[in-house]
């Protein structure tokens, strides 16, 4: 008799997509098809490619709740093996990063493969003194270690960059006479920036020593919103005045180190008028004006009078020639307050045109008055704007007019991009009907007269150009039995000097006028600039010459 054999199946298997199962006598049998759960594969960001060094690259998985184990050195991620990810991987060198995403009841995900290489960057540069506690006036020096690189850096908490707003390129060392907190980059045309560096510095409590007098006066004092008022900072003992500072606190007139003016000196004292400015939208009944040398200060209290006053409007861009079509947006500092405009010059009020956001387009020349209104404050001071219509720049000639002894041919350009130029050769005024200027040389072969102008669409038309060539010999000669009077423009006698009759025996003639009777002669002129004038006696005929 054959003996009974039970078998177990621990394991499903999957075939053709269905689920077979085990049964005490070894049969198998199909249950119902299922859909395998399988964790999403892990996302690395940024994504990979060529990046700067120190770069970190964050992981992730859409699966919600799981865990990612990832290697750096190529090998395969194994669960609960490699390394379990926490936080940002840093990228100091070529690397390929592989991940897997785990979840209890869930199919591991497939491998993640991300490879990075670094691009080639600019060091990060560096400060010397270290960031930290310093005594005050200490110079602080950025450096980087990549040659030819330029350090660009901020020291009010600014993003750094070349040319950026707020940043400085560095070329002298930096004085800490306060906290400063130093960002710096460093660039190269063919490279990539480098990393920030940000370098923090405190002024160490030991090298404030203790004023024997700090007082601002008065200790009391009022102003009406939108005013200024004065302050008399008084200093007695040793102290450096770039370490002291002056605040206002409170409301939305709130500022930081304040400039104030250069100190005067009497007996032991020093004084520094302090001037402080409110907002005359403030709402602050009052406001704390404060000094501060080290952890030593002294305030005054500032009350505010009158009811507060909306903030004047803004436009933007500001005020200037602009190009037709410009779109104006006007804008106010004051939450919930009212613009109200007009575009003609008159005084605005709440009959003008009312601001909806819409942008006022500048198509002729235009003064924008704009006031501000809210319902529990007064109505702003009125902006005005005054707007123009840019001009094209007027052509310029090349060769420059003038006299020339041969022919020209003249070149015309226009430094407006996009310009079109128009030209006459009859001394009539150009205008858009006029011959347009294709490039092409002018050819000049007589005396000529050139008025040329530009064109834009959205501009002014340009002025008028005027360029006069003319164009004849070095020398004249005339023959006639009438007398003759040469005349040379102008008084200089070193010009005059410059023309020779005949023979070339130079005339110089303390006149200026050389008069010849019945012969024939010739007049000739060296080079000097200047104009003669020969005219013939006997009649009305009269020629000018000009030479270069």
């Amino acid at each position: 008799m054959a003996k009974k054999v039970l078998m177990w199946i621990p394991a499903l298997a999957v075939i053709f997509g269905m689920v077979l199962v085990g049964c005490d006598n070894g049969t198998i049998l199909p249950k119902t098809s299922v859909t395998l759960n399988i964790v999403t594969t892990p996302a690395a960001s940024p994504a990979a490619g060529e990046v700067g060094i120190d770069t970190t690259v964050s992981l992730s998985c859409a699966t919600e709740w799981t865990l990612i184990y990832y290697t750096t050195d190529g090998a395969a991620p194994i669960a609960y093996e490699s390394l379990l990810y926490s936080e940002p991987i840093s990228i100091t060198e070529t690397m390929t990063i592989k991940a897997i995403a785990v979840k209890t009841g869930m199919t591991n995900s497939d491998v993640m493969t991300a490879d990075y290489t670094i691009a080639n960057q600019v060091a990060k540069p560096t400060a010397s003194p270290a960031a930290g506690a310093v005594t005050t006036g200490t110079v602080v020096t950025l450096d980087c270690a990549t040659e030819g690189a330029e350090i660009w850096y901020t020291t009010n908490n600014a993003t750094p960059g070349k040319g950026g707003a707020g940043s400085t390129q560095f070329t002298t060392p930096i004085t800490i006479t306060g906290t400063t907190n130093i960002k710096a980059v460093a660039v190269r045309a063919d490279m990539l920036d480098s990393g920030v560096l940000t370098a923090a510095y405190t002024i160490a409590s030991d090298s404030f020593l203790p004023l024997d007098t700090f007082t601002l006066s008065p200790a009391q004092a009022s102003v009406a919103r939108g005013g200024i008022k004065s302050f008399t900072l008084t200093v007695r003992g040793s102290f450096y005045s770039s370490d002291i500072h002056i605040y206002v606190i409170g409301g939305n007139s709130t500022e930081t180190n304040i400039t104030y003016s250069r100190g005067t000196q009497s007996g032991s004292a020093w004084t520094y008028p302090i001037t402080i400015t409110v907002d005359p939208s403030e709402t602050a009944t009052s406001l704390t004006v404060r000094a501060a040398y080290g952890a030593q200060t002294t305030d005054a209290t500032l009350t505010l009078t009158g009811g507060p006053k909306a903030a004047t409007p803004t436009a933007s861009p500001a005020a200037g020639p602009v190009t037709v079509g410009t779109e104006v947006t006007l804008s106010c500092t004051t939450e919930g307050a009212e613009i109200w405009y007009t575009t003609d010059g008159s005084t605005p009020s709440t009959s003008s045109t009312l601001y909806d956001d819409s942008p006022v387009s500048i198509t002729v020349a235009t003064t924008i008055k704009a006031i501000a209104v809210k319902d529990d404050m007064a109505d702003s001071d009125v902006m005005t704007a005054a707007y123009t219509i840019a001009q094209v720049a007027t052509p310029a000639a090349n060769p420059a007019a003038g006299g020339y002894t041969s022919n020209q041919n003249v070149a015309l350009s226009c430094a407006t991009t996009g310009a079109a130029i128009y030209y006459t050769t009859d001394d009539s005024t150009p205008d858009t009907s006029s011959t347009p200027y294709d490039g092409s040389l002018i050819p000049i072969t007589t005396t000529t007269t050139i008025n040329a102008i530009a064109v834009k669409d959205d501009m002014a038309d340009s002025d008028v150009i005027t360029a006069q060539y003319v164009i004849h010999p070095n020398t004249w000669t005339f023959v006639n039995n009438s007398s003759y009077t040469v005349s040379i423009l102008g008084s200089d006698l070193n010009l005059r000097a410059g023309f020779s009759v005949n023979s070339g025996a130079t005339k110089n003639v303390s006149a200026g006028i050389l008069v010849l009777y019945n012969v024939t002669y010739t007049v000739t002129h060296t080079g000097l600039s200047g104009a003669i004038l020969v005219t013939d006696d006997p009649t009305t005929s009269t020629s000018t010459f000009t030479n270069n």
